[in-house]
């Protein structure tokens, strides 16, 4: 019931277009539900809160920011999240790190042209953020480092040696 209220309030604001065909209801046993893709503009998500918020299910929102100088304003407009993913072409690189350190203030894994994978305990994982994606920002809820509560470890997946930051490049 929580995600048909959140999607009912995400795909009426204002310029959110529904990309996908909700297939409702389902039948038989169970909790199930369709994948749902929404697009919206930067200026959208700005006016619609309700966008920003986790659906807790098969929706996906995607934003066109129109370019990439608004990238900066995209992000400021988020909360804390677990994981943030940029998909780029090598082209893009240089001008992608500005955005890449803002991520890493927003998540507790930065993703490049990858999915997040699912939680382990376990070395490298990570799993946190700022609030309101853990409860506490200063650690991983997950991991060996989870019994370090003074730090906020980042993780940067297939990131490209260009935007990790310099502390741990590999030269």
């Amino acid at each position: 019931d929580a995600l048909a209220d959140r999607l009912a309030a995400s795909t009426e604001a204002a310029g959110v277009e529904v990309v996908t065909k909700r297939q409702d209801p389902f039948e038989g046993p169970g909790l199930r539900a369709a994948p749902v893709l929404l697009l919206a503009g930067l200026d959208d998500l700005a006016a619609a809160p309700e966008l920003r918020e986790e659906h807790f299910g098969p929706v996906a929102v995607v934003v066109d920011v129109g370019s990439q100088e608004r990238f900066a304003e995209a992000v400021r407009l988020m909360p804390g999240t677990l994981t943030a993913t940029i998909h780029a072409e090598p082209e893009d690189h240089a001008g992608l790190a500005p955005l890449t350190t803002d991520l890493a203030e927003l998540a507790g894994r930065v993703v490049h042209n990858g999915f997040p994978t699912g939680v382990a305990v376990n070395a490298a994982q990570t799993h946190g953020g700022p609030y309101p994606a853990t409860s506490d920002s200063a650690h991983t809820s997950v991991g060996w480092t989870a019994v370090r509560r003074f730090q906020r470890p980042v993780t940067f997946q297939n990131a490209p040696e260009a935007l990790l930051p310099e502390a741990v490049r590999g030269a």
